[in-house]
């Protein structure tokens, strides 16, 4: 069965499970209700009927396999009752008469009904069921009528069984072929062995006259199944030896889209010829008991239905890519009704029956074509069918030509059937069987003496044959598609161990699934076929960011080899990190394999020295386990390939260990410094050899060299995050020495002297610039993680000194003196580094009028013990009289009553004092009260937001209409939006706002509805914490340009400078920028959205090379110079502001 869709298989296995279930057991009323309850869950819309009812629909897909297993059950139910079959067949003479759904459905229950083996109905019962579903067919809606058609000539072909003969004939003379030859379809006798259709007066028929190619191949198709009742040597005409005339000049004559439907019913045709010589004379000849007869027929046959799937095959080919416009789908689609038996039979015969005498490359793909038959289209095959493919010596053939065939295509077509073989195979003891074959493929000691052990032993013994089979596999492909087949069966095998027996073989897990990601093929070519490209930048930003996605089939299709190539060993190593189970030590122990063998290649083809066992006691270098087997040195590109993923597991690992350990107590702090230590060290090895590699490249490609800097990225992000950790921890405790953590501060600081290298050298140069930039971040994240390690670093003393006053105060130890509870640290939220996350919520202004942000609150505070705890105080005011002509006040308190009404308050006062219709300043606002933001220190975003709806409604009361935006807001919308929309933007060419609030159909939140040109609106919202930051702009002119003149050029100049720096410009991630006059100079007002990816000085040092890169006297004419001056921080920092709520908890 096939694994695809699990969830898929499990409700189809439990529907065929039904009538199982009624076979045994009697039916209660409430369980018939249920049962007929249940058809109503069909879907009877348009694209559930297609797949549900078409003959090309593939099993499995929509609600086929259900409503025949419900109508099975339903006919095993009301066997023996009147009164249910009554009321059954009442229920789909309903559905006949429907819309085309309905019919679909009832069709579809007549079809289960009558192929029941419970069925017990009379032969006339059946000739009128019969009648009423030619009636219901011929009568259907023009949409979907091709659907109806098919299932109905399903119903009729069950229903064919139980009629006399007479009845079928009557029913093909009287119904069928009428049809038939009104659409032009005749068979020709050409002689008294073949019978050949023709389909040239069927295409003659204009297009909008005839019947579509699906439903008269649903008619063909129900003609060939009933000839067999009535005639047959004409069965064997048209089923054994019947063609269909596509090679005659006529047909050739055809254009190209009507002999891509002539080629949909010819592939309906010869796979119903398939399916009937398989069930009458190839099955037959395998049973067991068959006699030398019907072996002799079923030899015949079999190579008969060979050359039938060769020709199908290449009708598929000749029409891969086109689709039947009157047949709504693609012709190899229509193979999809070939039986699953009917394949295994060609199989079978394609290699094991000597008469079969075809090329070895023909061979190979009648092979594949029954592999992609087995694999995508049947969800199941019978056991029976899987015993004798087994028994026959199929699946034998197929692992001997696994392994011996000298061609390649032959060679991974073998190795796939065997996998879709495996798929197939519901029965334990057939599983078994199969892995027997695989075992005995090669002499194991294993098997030694297996003929007396128990059977659980026998099959465990089987099992480690066939895994010991498959890994010499591994070691002997050459190709990337031969070892994918390879592991993927080494995988299932591996399923089959006991837990146990899983743990025993890990080590050959990893080993086997490494060796193929680091040696088979040429990984060496695959990253040089990269470094040869010339890639745009977002082409390498797309192919790196592709390892990343999880895209399957057609998409990975149309991918390069050698990108393709390159994922698949990723994903290999992957795998092979996965199966250890989330055990951080074998984990570190697989990382410790991988960075020694980078390493060990680098010493190899540098000529350097590398000591493995400098550091023997970091962790986890004294373990004795081994995961990789080393074999040879990797080469440069292969070097690189293997880092970058290996950072990608660094990450995983690091962030693992900081959810497992958390805030980590005195008892845990040694433990997990110890793990770090060791994962630096490793870590700094790693970028080490991708260093020496890009040396050695010289220039690698961008999609190598933007995966090597975006692993590296995340892993020094990880790294900063993890040594925050631990610093707090050490810091905050009294318990553990404030030496202990020399070791990893000087690791860490390895790691960054290292990481510089990397940028120093060519290794990056040509991977994406926003992977550039995001390596230059995460460097600037552990140096600020670094400086926050100092013992004088004031940003976090103020934090240390309340946790500490907190544990000693007379509170907290009668709280916490009975009951023991592990201590847990201070969370490190504030510091840790985290990848760049750009916010539509902030815009790109320098200040706002009014701030107000929520500090989370300790859980251990009681507000008994705090007399001001409700109120807010002013950390800062700052004032713009001259030029912003605006005020902004940052307020901090511990409770968000406070900061309200301490805004409010603020605000009220603002509206006495402030008249927006005369109000002339150079920033640009709304209203009185222009903006205020809502923030939280520590991310919990759903009170920030309550925060501001409870401002935005006290502001309401005030008469000031308010707009909500970010996380306050309904539809989250941002605050860029509603400025955009307001035309905050559009200032004069002077840069002077004149009060103008520029109302574009905004719909307020609270307050009037109508803006008042006295008062504007505002804007309040919450976000995550902002960092304001302004770059001042100096300019010299030549005497002779005026005042105006000279402010219009800054200004021209400050807004290329500001689209330079920015994120949408293409600049420093997480920063949006304007330009605003201030005084004679211009500046660059920057947002800092994320602190931890771009800081101040990132932006200082941006704005002064962007500067230098442009011709000034393109802006400011000839002579004129710029100069950048040292910029500012115009508003708070979550530090300072923690700092200030500390200070007043001290005061009080």
């Amino acid at each position: 069965m096939s694994r695809s869709d699990a969830s898929t298989s499990e409700r189809l296995e439990g529907a065929r499970g039904l009538g199982k279930v009624f076979s045994r057991c009697r039916c209660d009323a409430e369980t018939w209700l249920a049962l007929l309850a249940s058809v109503e869950r069909a879907p009877k819309e348009s694209s559930a009927v297609l797949k549900t009812a078409s003959p090309n629909a593939r099993v499995g897909e929509g609600m086929r396999d259900w409503i025949l297993s419900v109508g099975d059950a339903l006919m095993r139910a009301a066997k023996g009752s009147e009164e249910r079959t009554r009321e059954l067949f009442g229920m789909i003479d309903e559905r006949l008469d429907g819309g085309a759904g309905e019919r679909v459905v009832g069709l579809t229950l007549l079809d289960a009904a009558l192929g029941s083996e419970a069925c017990s109905m009379t032969n006339d019962d059946i000739v009128l069921a019969v009648h009423k579903a030619l009636t219901s067919v011929s009568t259907a809606p023009v949409e979907n009528g091709f659907a109806c058609a098919s299932v109905g000539m399903r119903a009729v072909c069950a229903a064919a069984r139980h009629l006399r003969v007479d009845d079928v004939r009557t029913l093909r003379t009287a119904w069928l072929e009428p049809r038939l030859n009104a659409q032009g379809f005749t068979w020709s006798d050409s002689d008294n062995v073949r019978s050949t259709l023709s389909l040239i007066e069927y295409l003659k028929i204009p297009r909008d006259e005839r019947l579509g190619a699906t439903t008269m191949s649903a008619f063909l198709m129900a003609d060939l199944e009933l000839v067999g009742y009535v005639d047959g040597e004409e069965f064997k005409r048209k089923v054994i030896h019947g063609a269909v005339d596509l090679d005659s000049a006529d047909f050739q004559a055809l254009d190209g889209s009507e002999r891509s439907v002539g080629k949909t019913v010819a592939a309906a045709v010869i796979a119903t010829q398939m399916n009937l010589m398989h069930a009458l004379y190839v099955a037959p000849g395998l049973e067991v008991g068959a006699d030398d007869l019907q072996v002799r027929v079923a030899r015949e046959s079999g190579r008969i239905l060979c050359g039938k799937s060769i020709e199908l095959l290449r009708i598929e080919r000749e029409n891969a890519a086109k689709r039947a416009e009157n047949a709504q789908v693609k012709v190899e689609e229509l193979t999809a009704d070939v039986n699953s038996s009917t394949i295994l039979g060609v199989l079978n015969h394609a290699l094991t029956a000597e008469s079969m005498k075809i090329e070895e490359s023909e061979r190979a793909e009648v092979v594949l074509w029954c592999c992609d038959k087995l694999s995508e289209t049947f969800v199941s095959a019978s056991d029976d069918s899987v015993r004798d493919t087994i028994s026959s010596g199929c699946a034998s053939a197929l692992l001997r030509l696994a392994e011996s065939s000298e061609e390649v295509a032959i060679s991974e077509a073998c190795m796939r059937c065997v996998l879709a073989l495996m798929d197939l195979i519901t029965v334990k003891d057939t599983l078994y069987d199969f892995v027997e074959v695989i075992a005995l493929k090669t002499p194991s000691l294993d098997l030694l003496g297996i003929e007396n052990k128990l059977e659980m032993d026998r099959r465990a013994a089987f099992v480690v044959a066939a895994l010991n089979w498959t890994v010499s596999r591994v070691r002997a492909t050459a190709t990337i598609s031969q070892a994918e087949n390879t592991l993927a069966l080494f995988k299932r095998l591996f399923e089959l161990l006991s837990d146990s027996e899983q743990g025993t073989w890990l080590e050959h897990f990893t080993d086997v699934y490494a060796a193929a990601a680091l040696w088979v093929g040429q990984i060496e070519k695959d990253v040089s076929v990269d470094t040869d490209r010339v890639l745009a930048d977002a082409a390498a930003q797309n192919c790196v960011e592709s390892f990343d996605d999880a895209s399957t089939g057609e998409q990975l299709k149309k991918r390069p080899e050698w990108l393709k190539n390159l994922q698949i060993r990723a994903r290999w190593l992957k795998e092979a990190f996965a199966v250890l189970d989330r055990d951080s030590t074998l984990c570190a122990c697989f990382l410790t394999d991988l960075v020694a063998i980078v390493s060990k290649s680098v010493e190899t083809w540098t000529h350097g020295s590398v000591d493995a066992l400098k550091h023997a006691n970091f962790w986890p270098y004294q373990s004795k386990n081994r995961f990789i087997t080393p074999r040879i040195a990797l080469g440069p590109g292969g070097v690189l390939a293997v880092s970058a993923t290996t950072f990608e597991l660094f990450v995983e690992l690091l962030e693992r260990l900081l959810e497992s350990r958390g805030s980590p107590n005195d008892d845990e702090i040694e433990t997990c410094m110890n793990e770090y230590i060791g994962l630096v060290f490793m870590l700094t090895r790693t970028v080490s050899a991708s260093t020496a590699a890009g040396i050695a490249i010289k220039t690698p490609g961008g999609t190598s060299a933007g995966r090597v800097a975006l692993g590296a990225a995340r892993a020094l992000f990880s790294v900063a995050k993890c040594l925050t950790q631990v610093n707090f921890a050490v810091r905050s405790s009294d318990a553990v020495s404030k030496t202990f953590d020399r070791d990893l501060i000087a690791q860490v600081k390895s790691l960054l002297a290292v990481s510089n290298e990397v940028e120093q050298s060519k290794t990056l140069d040509a991977a994406p610039g926003a992977h550039r930039r995001f390596f230059a971040a995460s460097r600037a994240a552990l140096v600020r993680a670094i400086s926050l390690t100092e013992p004088d670093n004031e940003d976090i003393k103020f934090e240390l000194d309340k946790i500490r006053k907190r544990h000693h105060s007379k509170r907290w130890t009668e709280k916490h003196a009975k009951v023991e509870k592990r201590v847990v640290r201070p969370s490190a939220a504030p510091f840790a580094s985290r990848e760049a996350q750009p916010d539509d919520f902030i815009d790109e202004d320098g200040v706002s009028i009014l701030e107000a942000f929520e500090p989370s609150t300790d859980e251990e505070t009681d507000s008994e013990d705090e007399e001001n705890d409700d109120e807010a105080f002013v950390v800062r005011g700052m004032t713009d009289c001259e030029e912003y002509n605006r005020t902004g006040f940052t307020l901090a308190g511990a409770h968000t009553d406070g900061i309200a009404n301490t805004a409010l308050d603020i605000a009220k006062k603002s509206l006495e004092l402030i008249d927006f219709s005369t109000h002339d300043a150079t920033h640009p606002r709304l209203g009185v009260v222009d903006h205020v933001s809502c923030h939280e220190l520590r991310g919990e975003r759903d009170a920030g937001a309550a925060l501001a709806r409870n401002i935005g409604r006290g502001l309401g009361d005030q008469g000031v209409p308010v707009k909500l935006y970010g996380d306050a807001a309904s539809d989250k919308v941002g605050l860029a939006e509603i400025r955009r929309r307001a035309g905050y933007f559009s200032g004069s060419k002077e840069g002077r706002w004149m009060g103008d609030g520029g109302l574009r159909e905004l719909a307020f939140e609270y307050g009037p509805s109508e803006m008042s040109s006295k008062i504007g609106f505002g804007c309040v919202g919450a976000v995550p914490w902002v960092c304001n930051y302004n770059v001042p702009l100096t300019f010299a002119f030549d005497a002779g340009v005026d005042a105006d003149e000279r402010m219009r050029r800054a200004l021209a100049f400050g807004r290329a400078a500001a689209k330079c720096v920015s994120e949408r410009g293409g600049g420093l991630p997480s920063v949006q920028s304007m330009a605003l006059p201030h005084g004679d100079r211009v500046e660059v007002a920057c947002n800092l959205l994320d602190m931890d990816v771009t800081s101040t000085a990132d932006v200082q040092r941006a704005t002064e090379s962007t500067v230098a890169s442009i011709n000034a006297w393109d802006y400011l004419g000839v002579g004129s110079t710029v100069r950048v001056d040292q910029g500012y921080v115009t508003n708070q920092t979550p530090e300072s502001m923690l700092e200030a709520i500390a200070a007043l908890e001290r005061g009080n």
